[in-house]
């Protein structure tokens, strides 16, 4: 029985530490001035256009994010940018 609570210890332990290096990893590519960045309830507020006009467009390709925070995209400048221009050669 203590074999058994100790490899279940274990396993706990190896899933914690699995678990802090992936978050950790999530914050490594975070770009440094990520200030002006914004998620996607502030690029609706920004752009005036509804949640599921940017969930529709970042499915046909107008609207890509630079990165997630774990798995909430953030968007940059050149991001929105970008997607202004395509938005407006369509």
């Amino acid at each position: 029985m203590e074999d058994l609570l100790e490899q279940l210890s274990d396993l706990i332990a190896q899933k914690v530490v699995e678990k802090m290096e992936s978050t950790s990893k999530a914050f490594e590519q975070v770009p440094e001035n990520h200030q002006e960045d914004l998620t996607i309830d502030e690029l609706v507020e920004k752009l005036r256009i509804s949640k599921p006009t940017v969930f529709r467009h970042r499915k046909s390709g107008l609207l890509t994010p630079s990165y997630y925070v774990g798995r909430s995209p953030r968007f940059t400048p050149e991001d929105i940018e970008r997607y202004l221009k395509n938005f407006k050669n369509q």
